[in-house]
């Protein structure tokens, strides 16, 4: 995990989301400063980039580095 912070900007990347293959699901607020983009394969986070809050990077971390299925099971 990379985590960034330039200029007021706080930015943190799992694995390498560009080029991942997954299903890619994406959220942007302008409003607030936050994107994010989540890739996800055989319902597990494989690679993610956060931008702007990262209140929820503890947990996706997580969620990565022990391969948990995401959603029930």
């Amino acid at each position: 995990m990379a985590r960034l912070r330039a200029t007021g900007l706080d930015v943190a990347v799992l694995g390498d989301p560009e080029h991942e293959p997954g299903q890619v699901v994406e959220m942007t607020n302008p409003v607030v400063g936050r994107h994010a983009r989540l890739v996800v394969r055989e319902g597990r986070l494989v690679a993610a980039t956060l931008v702007g809050d990262l209140s929820q990077v503890g947990t996706l971390t997580r969620l990565y580095d022990h391969g948990t299925v995401l959603g029930p099971h």
